[in-house]
């Protein structure tokens, strides 16, 4: 219980004086949608009328061990032809704020609001499904993607991706991080997000990335 107090008490901080917020990036580390809890499959197939579970989870690069926290959306669920029907969180107790769909608008400059916030009662490890989504339609989908983005609003102004609470109390660093996709009845024409769940990039090559963060 005093865990999950202190973890309280930093995103109500953080949100309440996001200029007091300590941020550091680790745009290796993936919050992604796979299709198994295991974490291996980023696609799947979902048919009209049966319901259809994904997994979102966290794949962490070398040096960073847990998580305390996670802030993020998915975007492609605020419309007609897919419906979020279920939302459990996995692993250890948690509490939650807000809802997994991002707004229909996610530019940059959007007032509109989607996503949640997640606090752990203990740190979780990296290759972790974190929540459970059960997806439903009527149509029949082809190349449906699903992406995961920041919260809106962030709970920093800074953050333009999702983020994760670093496990180094009294601190839960608010940490950027890169969002992965998922393809949903994929014909292979959504070449940029299929097998993009990546972790183990070369550091020089997220030089440019990481400047469309700041």
């Amino acid at each position: 219980m005093r865990r999950i107090v202190s973890i309280i008490c930093i995103v109500c901080v953080v949100g309440l004086v996001p200029g007091l917020a300590l941020a550091e990036d680790c745009f290796e580390c993936v919050l992604g949608i796979w299709d198994d809890e295991a974490l291996t499959v980023g696609q799947g197939t979902i048919l009209p009328g049966e319901p259809k579970e994904v997994f979102v989870g966290v794949k962490l690069h070398e040096g960073v061990e847990s998580i305390a926290g996670v802030e993020f959306s998915i975007a492609g669920l605020a419309d007609e032809d897919l419906l979020l029907i279920g939302a459990v969180p996995l692993g250890p107790r948690a509490l939650v704020w807000g809802l997994a769909p991002a707004p229909p608008d996610t530019s940059e400059t959007t007032t509109q609001i989607g996503g949640l916030t997640v606090a752990y009662s203990v740190c979780v490890p990296s290759h972790q499904a974190l929540m459970k989504l059960t997806l439903y339609t009527t149509h029949d989908l082809t190349d449906k993607v699903l992406r995961v983005k920041r919260s809106y609003p962030s709970t920093n102004t800074n953050f333009h991706t999702p983020v994760f609470m670093a496990c180094d109390g009294p601190y839960y660093t608010m940490t950027r991080m890169s969002g992965g996709c998922f393809v949903l009845n994929p014909s292979g024409e959504v070449q940029d997000c299929l097998n993009a769940q990546v972790v183990a990039v070369e550091q020089e090559t997220w030089g440019g990335v990481k400047s469309l963060f700041r």
